[in-house]
C-alpha cells in the first residue's frame, strides 16, 4: 500500500511539475494567429488591406488601411498580446470608425504571431523587444505613402508596451496613446494567467518564473525605458485593470512630465460588460465602457500636438 501512495503521489507531483514548469510558461509566450471574423466594412468605412515585411527579417505582416476624407493625420494603431487588427475584445473596429469619424486615417497592422501576420522562428511574444520592428516597418510605409499627414500612434496592452520600445527609437510620431499599457512583462503575464485561469497566487509565482528562466519571458521592466521618451503621451489606465496594474502607468506618469495620465473609474456593479469580462475585468475596458469620453479625450489630446 505505502509503495502505491509513494508512486501515485510522485506521479502527482510530476504532473504538477510538468503543468507549471513547463505547459503553461510556454503558454504565455506563445502568440495566437486567429482569422478575422469581421472588417472595417462592417461598420460602413472603405478600406484596403496592405502587406509588408518586418524591418529587421522576412516576416510578412498584414494589416488595413482605413481613410477618412480629407485626413487631418494618421493613427496608427496597435492591438495586444494575442489580440489582431480587429479587436474584438475591444470593440476596435468601432474605435475605428469613430476615428475616421474625427478626421484620422486609421492604420492597423497585425504584429508577427498575431492575426494574419508571419510568424517568427520562435513563435513567441517578446513584449515589445521585437515587436518593435514590426510598427517601424509600418511606419516607413506610411511616412513613403502620406509623407504629408502629421503621423500619431496608440497601442493597447501589449501593443502599448510595443508602443514603448517603437518610440525609444526616431520615428515622426508626433503623439502617442498608451492605453493600459503593458510596462513588467511578468506583473502582467501573471495577471493574465489568473484572468484565464483563476489560479491561487502560489502557483502563478513558479509559472512566471520558469516563463522567465526557461521561455524567454522578459524580465526587464518597459518603465525605465518610458520614462526617457520626449514624445507627447497620453495614458489612458482602467482604474481596477488586474492585469496592466495602475501602479506602473502612475511610475511613469510621476517620473515623465511628457505623459499626462486619465484614469477611467471602475463603473458600479454589476455592469454586464465586466460580467462577460470575467477576471480580466477592465482590462482594455474603457473604450467599451465610456466611448465618448475615451474618443473626447484622445481626439482633443492629438489635435494639441
Amino acid at each position: 500500500m505505502r509503495k502505491w501512495i509513494t508512486i501515485v503521489g510522485g506521479t502527482l507531483v510530476a504532473l504538477g511539475a510538468l503543468t507549471f514548469l513547463v505547459i503553461l510558461p510556454s503558454q504565455v509566450i506563445k502568440g495566437n494567429n486567429s482569422a478575422m471574423s469581421e472588417t472595417p466594412a462592417d461598420r460602413g468605412l472603405t478600406f484596403e488591406e496592405f502587406t509588408l515585411t518586418s524591418r529587421t527579417d522576412d516576416i510578412s505582416l498584414a494589416g488595413w488601411w482605413i481613410p477618412a476624407k480629407d485626413p487631418k493625420g494618421i493613427f496608427l494603431f496597435i492591438h495586444g498580446a494575442n489580440g489582431s487588427k480587429e479587436g474584438p475584445y475591444l470593440e476596435s473596429l468601432n474605435l475605428y470608425r469613430d476615428m475616421v469619424q474625427a478626421g484620422y486615417t486609421v492604420v492597423a497592422p497585425d504584429l508577427r504571431n498575431h492575426g494574419t501576420s508571419g510568424r517568427s522562428a520562435s513563435g513567441s511574444l517578446m513584449f515589445g523587444l521585437e515587436e518593435k520592428d514590426d510598427v517601424l516597418a509600418v511606419i516607413d510605409m506610411i511616412t513613403e505613402r502620406a509623407p504629408e499627414l502629421p503621423l500619431y500612434a496608440g497601442g493597447v496592452s501589449m501593443g502599448g508596451g510595443t508602443l514603448v520600445h517603437t518610440l525609444a527609437e526616431e520615428t515622426p510620431i508626433r503623439a502617442a496613446l498608451l492605453w493600459d499599457p503593458l510596462l513588467d512583462a511578468a506583473s502582467s503575464s501573471a495577471g493574465g494567467v489568473k484572468a484565464m485561469l483563476d489560479l491561487p497566487d502560489i502557483f502563478i509565482g513558479p509559472v512566471i518564473w520558469s516563463a522567465q528562466n526557461f521561455f524567454g519571458l522578459p524580465s526587464e521592466s518597459a518603465i525605465e525605458l518610458g520614462k526617457t521618451l520626449t514624445t507627447p503621451i497620453l495614458l489612458i489606465q482602467d482604474e481596477e485593470d488586474p492585469v496592466t496594474l495602475a501602479k506602473f502607468s502612475q511610475e511613469l506618469a510621476d517620473e515623465n512630465d511628457n505623459v499626462r495620465m486619465i484614469v477611467m473609474p471602475t463603473p458600479e456593479l454589476p455592469n454586464a460588460l465586466l460580467t462577460e469580462n470575467g477576471g480580466w475585468a477592465t482590462h482594455g475596458a474603457a473604450y467599451e465602457l465610456y466611448p465618448t469620453e475615451f474618443v473626447d479625450h484622445l481626439t482633443t489630446f492629438l489635435e494639441n500636438h
